[in-house]
């Protein structure tokens, strides 16, 4: 033993830094890292490369086992996290509105967070009672509201559904797609098991376990799965118009109890009625029976369109042998020891295989029978409060109806139904995705607000209580009142109420719960789906940037960008202004753009110049503080605006109304100053 070399690991009281140490992860996972080196923040590496980047290189590694090791993707995402809390806590911290009530939330005690505990246990509880309380809640939100995979961040998706409301209307369409990845042979190619997707045969094909088995220990492989599978249907299908002309849309990407992910999203017909309209509308026979007939073709609620001899489609009661190829699908039943193939695992029929209408029936019979059929569980009564014949809470069993049928009276909608508790489907959908779906169609205002608020509600849930929410809020205040004899005495109020907000999100996040596929999808960028009308969030506070025209620090917003906009966009609104342009540092390319619109607008005619057109650039006036050193120009695509805070206003309030009109005119019509909006002896509603 004397001889033998002996390696001492060091240990110390004080943290190890995780930021930017390239040595931190070569000493936390040697297997992984078994030379030394490929760690990130690298000095010797030529580039720089970002941490995001980095682990996005790590994930697709070609060996997998940066993806397959049990936690080295959950101490980067939880170091990223923390990072990005920390930011926006300091962020938080240099903002008017953290440091006018600083003082209140550092001198907060944990009695006053138990006296909220007990009033919330009796039901008693307000944010009237104790303000202190309810604001320090409001921080902890602002602090998770850019961390990705928080609670708090998924509540701006609700911000962001409200802001493509605002400006493409109500949706029409509520989409749920379900991916059975378990049953998927893509899934099982990206992770890596050696599958021919053109021809398949029963041997070849894992068990259902061992298929389970590769899915769970690969979640990069599932993520990537999901992403293609969906961004496939919506490009290839949604976009070319399988359910019609779709103008925009908007998906939200959820995890299940297992851990794999599905779809919820709603859709925007290229259409401009709105549901009162469409109320009015269905009085016309002509309109009436031409939206049946819509409805009719991208929406099945039974399989009598795909009547043929069903008595060889019952798949999972019998063992198949399948031979698929690129140019044929040939199909024989047999009795032999073969594994049995259920329909999810089959590809879908090729338009260009013999009998494609007959294979395509076949397919559809079969994906519905064994997959989209409503079967009771014990989670679908989990919200009754009936004892005796409980309430389904998907409302299955439905009313059977032998014809589709509109309610002239009340717009109520009533398509074909011949089977109890199959779900909403679309043929083609369905076959493309080849697992559960549901989809529904949106007719009046109502369901279009119930079913935003079901989806951003869902999606925004947290898995603690309200009582688990304080209680952990207690448990870090009080370990910070054991800290504040070790805390500097020169440490001021700002500082103080920093750390006690961060500190208690700290806690609460703690108790998070995600799978490894969602965690992979935060890591790998690739959770929320939406149209190319991409949101843009806008806010009124000041930021300070610095003019280089004027070597000096200057405050501007958006607000001072509209008001000092040139003169030909006089007749544009707020909203349209944000929507369209946006501001960017001046350069050679825009000077020489300036000057080429000026000659254009100087001469009656012009020959049209080859390639494509330069997008429209405008200078500021001259009282906006960057006119000499930025100017606006039009966005190739537009965008959506989001408004952050407070929500505009009602109209139908009578204590809104005014505030609602004052909303309305500052967003929708052009001004430059409070004057073109309101004289001095008008009210907003005049």
């Amino acid at each position: 033993m004397e001889n033998e070399d002996v390696y001492v690991i060091p240990r110390s009281n004080m943290p190890v830094n995780d930021c930017a140490n390239p040595e931190f992860l070569l000493g936390l996972f040697p297997t992984l890292f078994p030379y030394g080196c490929g760690a990130p923040y690298d000095s010797t590496r030529p580039s720089p490369v970002s941490l995001n980047q980095h682990i996005r290189y790590l994930l697709a590694y070609e060996d997998q086992r940066f993806e397959k090791h049990h936690s080295f993707m959950f101490v980067l995402f939880n170091i990223m996290q923390r990072r990005q809390a920390c930011w926006n806590a300091s962020l938080m911290a240099s903002r008017p509105y953290f440091q006018d009530t600083a003082t209140d939330l550092q001198t907060l005690t944990s009695k006053e967070i138990e006296a909220a505990l007990i009033s919330a246990t009796s039901q008693t509880f307000s944010s009237i009672t104790n303000p202190r309380v309810n604001m320090l809640m409001k921080r902890i939100r602002t602090v998770g509201g850019n961390v990705m995979g928080s609670a708090y961040s998924r509540a701006s998706l609700r911000t962001q559904i409200h802001a493509l409301i605002f400006n493409q209307g109500l949706p029409s369409i509520f989409m749920t797609i379900n991916p059975a990845d378990i049953h998927s042979r893509v899934a099982l190619y990206f992770a890596g098991v050696d599958l021919d997707l053109d021809t398949i045969l029963p041997e070849k094909i894992p068990s259902t376990y061992e298929r389970a088995q590769i899915i769970a220990s690969h979640p990069v492989a599932t993520t990537r799965f999901f992403n293609v599978l969906i961004s496939s249907i919506l490009k290839c299908m949604v976009e070319k118009g399988v359910l019609g002309p779709i103008k925009a849309y908007f998906g939200t990407v959820e995890n299940q109890g297992r851990g794999s992910l599905h779809l919820h999203i709603l859709m925007w017909l290229d259409h401009d009625l709105t549901p009162s309209q469409l109320k009015e509308s269905v009085k016309n026979e002509e309109f009436r029976n031409g939206l049946l007939g819509y409805l009719e073709d991208i929406i099945k609620q039974d399989l009598s369109n795909f009547d043929f001899d069903t008595s060889e489609t019952d798949v999972p009661e019998r063992q198949h042998t399948h031979i698929i190829s690129n140019n044929e699908c040939a199909i024989s039943t047999t009795e032999s020891n073969t594994s049995k193939l259920i329909p999810l695992i089959m590809p879908t029929p090729k338009p260009s295989m013999p009998n494609f209408a007959l294979h395509f029936k076949n397919d559809i019979v079969q994906l519905v029978n064994s997959n989209n059929i409503h079967k009771h569980t014990i989670t679908c009564y989990k919200y009754s409060k009936k004892y005796e014949n409980p309430t389904c809470r998907m409302r299955m069993p439905r009313r059977i109806e032998n014809v589709s049928s509109i309610n002239i009276e009340s717009g109520e909608i009533k398509l074909k139904r011949l089977h109890e508790t199959i779900n909403n489907f679309n043929e083609y959908i369905i076959s493309a995705c080849r697992s559960n779906m549901d989809i529904k169609y949106i007719f009046s205002g109502s369901d279009a607000k119930a079913l935003v608020y079901y989806i951003t509600d869902y999606v925004t849930k947290s898995n603690l209580s309200f009582h688990d929410t304080f209680s952990l809020v207690l448990k870090a205040i009080q370990s910070l009142e054991k800290q504040k004899l070790n805390i500097d005495a020169a440490v001021n109020a700002e500082e103080k109420s920093r750390r006690l907000v961060l500190r208690c999100y700290n806690t609460l996040a703690s108790q998070q719960e995600l799978s490894g596929v969602q965690v992979a999808s935060y890591l790998m960028d690739a959770m929320d789906i939406e149209s190319e009308e991409s949101c843009i969030e806008t806010e009124e506070q000041f930021s300070l940037q610095f003019d280089e025209a004027s070597t000096r620090y200057v405050y501007v917003n958006t607000r001072v960008d509209y008001q000092h906009r040139s003169a030909s966009l006089d007749d544009i609104c707020l909203y349209d202004y944000i929507r369209f342009y946006r501001k960017k540092p001046i350069d050679a390319k825009d000077r020489k753009q300036l000057e080429a619109q000026a000659a254009t607008k100087s001469v009656e005619s012009k020959e049209p110049r080859r390639g494509r057109p330069f997008s429209e650039r405008e200078m500021f006036q001259a009282g906006h503080p960057q006119a000499s050193s930025h100017i606006n120009i039009k966005r190739l695509k537009p965008v959506v605006p989001v408004l952050l805070g407070p929500q505009v206003p009602r109209r139908d309030r009578e204590d809104t109304r005014e505030r609602h009109c004052r909303s309305i005119l500052t967003l929708f019509f052009p001004w430059r100053s409070i004057q073109d909006l309101c004289d001095v002896d008008q009210t907003w509603q005049q």
